[in-house]
Formats: C-alpha cells, structure tokens, sequence
C-alpha cells in the first residue's frame, strides 16, 4: 500500500518537478475535457529550454520546466490527455523501484499508451512489411528501388519521420556513383526523399539505431511542450491524476525505439 507519505511525494514531483518525457508526437488522438473541467486551473508547467533532439543525448527529459499558475476556462478545450495512476506506482513500488521512478515510470506508460494509438495504427495499416533484400543476388539499384519503396509508402501513410539515413557497407559506397544510373539513383535518396547516405563506420550511439544489419534510420517529427494541465478528478478515494496538454512535448515515438524497424535478407 502507498502510505500518506508516498502520497505526499506524488503530487510533489507532479507539481513541482514533472520533466518531459519524450513520447509525444504532432498527429495524437484528442479527447474533449470532462463535466469536471472547472477543476482545471491548477498547475502549468512552462518549457523553459528545448533538448537538441540531433545531438549524442538527443533526450526531452533533460529539459528544464518551469512551474508557473494560471486559471482558464476549458470548457471546450479538445486535449490529448494522460493519467499517472496510484495503483500502478503502488505496484512498481513493490517491486523494489523508488517512489521516484515508479511515478516516471507510471506517467511515461500512460502517455505511450495514449499518445501513439494513432501513429501505431497507421504504422500497423501500412501495406508491406517494408522487407529490404541485401542478399548478394539483389542488385545495388534493385536494393535502392525497395528502401524508395518504404519510405514513399511511410510518407503517403503521412508517419512524422524525418533524418533519415542510409547505412551502407564500404564495398556499396563505393559503387553509388559507379555509373550515370547510379548516381540517377543516389540523387534521388539524397534530393527527393532527403536520405543521407553515411558509410557503417559513421553510425555512433545516438545517431543511428541499427537493429543487426537493417540499414534505413530515421528520427520523427515532433512539437514541443507549451503548457501541461493537471485535473483534479471527482474519485473518491482518488486513485489517479489526470493532466491535458495543450501542446505536445518532443522526442521519438515509443515505437520500436523511434526506429521503423525494417526486416533484412542476407546472404
């Protein structure tokens, strides 16, 4: 069981210590806020500084926030929304984590659970299993048409994804621009679907995720927190807090590690 305590240290870190935590994207699904949204004009929670999503510790929670108030009607207000729930720390609590992370934990679940329903059932409806061919039958070029093929897909399904790379071995780097038709080729990663193609020996944690020999990486798009919105819930006794969110704050979907995962044939 929570004690007054763990209670005490709950809304504490909620009001005065809650970071970002980077799951959130710009297409989420939207909820209208409940009867009860007269509650509604507690804690606000400012970002006052954006993480470098390209760098070596491109991470949203490193992101100062800044607790301020303010009082606003929400009578209308159509809000992605995440629920910290009581019974879950209670849970990872009892599994030996500290108060503190339980409450991380049992946030960032809430928002996974939420905040991607959409970008996971479109990822889910894409046609194709966006399968590349590396064996060493397949052609350079035919190898370059399927990962075309991917990425134009992904971008009609409209997923958020942007950075995108190309790791290729030493033996392919050196044939990209063997001929006119392979440079016909390359230009049109480089230029049309903004694909960089790096070299293997480039990929460095943080700048690439490379899941054994799949080699198209992207980051997704993403917005960055405005102001977040705590809701005190009519629950007696109260087993969650709910917050809305006027914006979204940055980072990767929680979705094979913000990776399109890609299967890979080889030889």
């Amino acid at each position: 069981m929570l004690t007054d305590e763990d209670y005490k240290i709950i809304n504490n870190t909620i009001q005065g210590a809650l970071m970002p935590i980077s799951t959130l994207i710009k297409e989420v699904p939207t909820r209208i806020v409940p009867d009860y949204a007269d509650s509604v004009k507690t804690y606000i929670f400012d970002l006052k500084s954006n993480p470098k999503k390209t760098s070596k510790n491109a991470d949203a929670t490193q992101a100062d926030m800044a607790l301020t108030s303010e009082s606003f009607d929400l009578e209308a207000f159509s809000t992605p929304n995440a629920v910290v729930s009581h019974s879950m720390i209670e849970q990872l609590k009892a599994k030996g984590l500290d108060i503190g992370k339980s409450i991380d934990l049992a946030f960032a679940y809430s928002l996974i659970a939420f905040e991607n329903q959409k970008v996971i059932s479109i990822l889910d409806s894409t046609t194709g299993t966006g399968t590349i061919d590396l064996t060493t039958d397949t052609a350079l070029h035919e190898r370059l048409n399927s990962i075309q093929a991917v990425v134009n897909d992904m971008t009609n399904k409209k997923i958020p994804i942007t950075n995108l790379k190309l790791v290729m071995n030493a033996g392919d780097m050196s044939r990209l621009n063997f001929n006119e038709y392979m440079k016909a080729g390359t230009a049109v990663l480089e230029n049309d679907l903004k694909i960089k193609v790096i070299p293997c020996s480039e990929v460095t944690t943080g700048t690439a995720y490379l899941y054994e020999s799949n080699p198209l990486i992207m980051d997704v798009a993403v917005a960055q927190l405005s102001k977040l919105y705590k809701v005190n819930p009519k629950t007696n006794p109260q087993d969650y807090d709910e917050f809305y969110l006027q914006d979204k704050f940055g980072g990767k979907i929680k979705y094979n590690d913000g990776v399109r995962k890609l299967t890979v044939t080889l030889a």
